[in-house]
């Protein structure tokens, strides 16, 4: 056997291993990078789980001040209990973290989540001083609170459907 054929055969065998090896990397840092992101639009889909439980909450603890107080006592002894979220932070800035890195198309969730939680700082300052309003000044804060619940409730699940689609179209592999 010729030793310059052997030669070539061992350096065309090395090649194609390196080059195979490059294959197989690639493919598999884009699987990882897929997972990575699965994984992270998962934990964005429980964020905005967490966020909508602690507007649910809000708006129990604090909207039923506005009604008239036998009413308010009913609602109070009725929806006052321990997992009301008190004390627990809202994860609005872990949100926008995972939606600025991994779902940029989401940016405007992400500005609106801001602006709703500002309205449900005004709710709530407005409703600490519902003691001093009129019946019908109750009943128009009282309003607020339902129509400020409802359009997070809805921010949210739009969200969360976006996040849900983005995520079943991500393939594990190509």
């Amino acid at each position: 056997m010729n030793p310059t054929l052997a030669l070539v055969g061992v350096v065309i065998g090395a090649a194609l291993t390196h080059i195979f090896h490059y294959i197989q990397f690639k493919r598999q840092r884009q699987v990882d990078a897929k997972k990575l992101r699965l994984a992270k639009l998962e934990e964005l889909l429980e964020i905005l789980s967490e966020i909508h439980h602690s507007y649910v909450c809000l708006h129990t603890r604090y909207s039923h001040l506005t009604l008239p107080s036998e009413l308010a006592e009913a609602l109070r002894s009725k929806y006052d209990h321990p997992a009301d979220n008190s004390g627990k932070r809202v994860p609005i800035a872990k949100m926008q973290m995972l939606i600025a890195i991994y779902v940029p198309t989401l940016q405007s969730v992400s500005d609106q989540v801001m602006a709703m939680r500002a309205e449900f700082g005004d709710l709530i300052v407005n409703t600490t001083s519902a003691d001093s309003l009129s019946a019908t000044e109750r009943q128009e804060l009282w309003q607020k609170w339902c129509i400020a619940s409802k359009r997070m409730e809805q921010l949210i699940a739009d969200a969360q459907f976006e996040v849900a689609r983005l995520a079943s179209t991500t393939t594990m592999v190509d």
